[in-house]
Formats: structure tokens, sequence, C-alpha cells
């Protein structure tokens, strides 16, 4: 895969950093085409923890390989340096944002963002950061109830399997402005 030459940085933040997030990264690299550069950092982190073995069997099923451990805590530097920050839930985004307040305007939930796309214009010479202003305008107009992505930690294999396939659906939705926005910036 060929990396964009100046690819939308976005982070992805979850608790233990061993499933939902590592997971909503390697699949916006995966299907991006280069266009996103992902990492991800947890709020509690199990620290050099490898991702959940449910977790990665999902992720294989859909061609998404993850090498190495993921487990980390988020940063100031994470954020700061991030284009994007997109919270597993609701209290992942405000963790984000407690970490580095200037982010507010460019943090939201997976589920919010993906909603919100769909009323924003399409980005055009914007960077990542204006258009995730545009973005976020429409926050409160187009609630709809849960942004949360639940937590399968503790659950089958099949919650793992249901999470992925969330995310995967989500990020398609996501990645298609980042995508544009990439191009852009060529």
């Amino acid at each position: 895969m060929t990396r964009a030459a100046d690819p939308v940085r976005v982070l992805f933040v979850c608790t233990g950093n061993i499933c939902r997030s590592p997971a909503a990264a390697a699949l916006a690299e995966s299907l991006s085409d280069g266009a996103v550069l992902a990492t991800s950092a947890g709020t509690a982190p199990v620290t050099g923890a490898e991702v959940h073995p449910f977790t990665l069997a999902a992720l294989q099923r859909r061609g998404v390989h993850f090498a190495g451990p993921a487990g980390r805590p988020i940063t100031r530097r994470l954020v700061e340096s991030a284009d994007l920050v997109l919270g597993m839930t609701r209290g992942h985004r405000a963790h984000a944002v407690r970490t580095y307040p200037p982010v507010l305007r460019r943090a939201f939930t997976l589920r919010e963002l993906s909603r919100l796309v769909a009323r924003a214009e399409a980005p055009t010479e914007a960077g990542a950061r204006e258009w995730a202003l545009d973005v976020g305008r429409w926050r409160g107009l187009a609630a709809d109830g849960d942004d949360d992505v639940m937590d399968p930690i503790r659950g089958p294999a099949q919650a793992h399997e249901e999470v992925v396939a969330l995310l995967e659906r989500e990020l398609r939705v996501v990645l298609a402005p980042l995508a544009r926005i990439a191009r852009v910036r060529r």
C-alpha cells in the first residue's frame, strides 16, 4: 500500500487499548489505502498487552493483520498531534479533551462522526482539522442517542466479531471524506 504524502492522522481511544481502538486503527489504515495514518491509545490501558485474540481473529477474517502490542496510554502528545480524535465512547472522547483541551472541536466518538458526515459538506481545500470544525457545527442537531461502541472484552468471540463489524461499517462512512482530504494534500 502506498501512503499518501500527507495522510490524515487519526487517534482512536478506548479503555484498555486491546480491543476496540487498535481494531479501529488497523481497519482505518487497511480501508483507507494510505489516506489515514492511524494510531490508538487507552484511558486505562493494559500497557504492553497484545490485542485480544478474539479481536485479532475478527480482524484476520477481514484480511486485516495487526502486529505487536497495543496497550498504551493516551498522552497529551498523541492527542495534540492527531488531526482527528475518535473515542469509542463519549467518556473516551471526554478523556481525550481533558488530556489536551484544544482538541475539543476535532474530537468525536466514531459513531457520532459517522452520523455527522452525512450532514457536513464534502471537504474541498480544507485540511482535516478545518473539516472537523465544519462537521462539529452539526453536533446537537443530529443527535440520535447512543454514540458508544460496546466493550467486548469479557464477551465471547461473537461479541468481538460484532464490534469489529460495527467499526468497519462506521469507518467506511468516515474514511470517504478523509481520503478526499488526503488527496487534496498531495
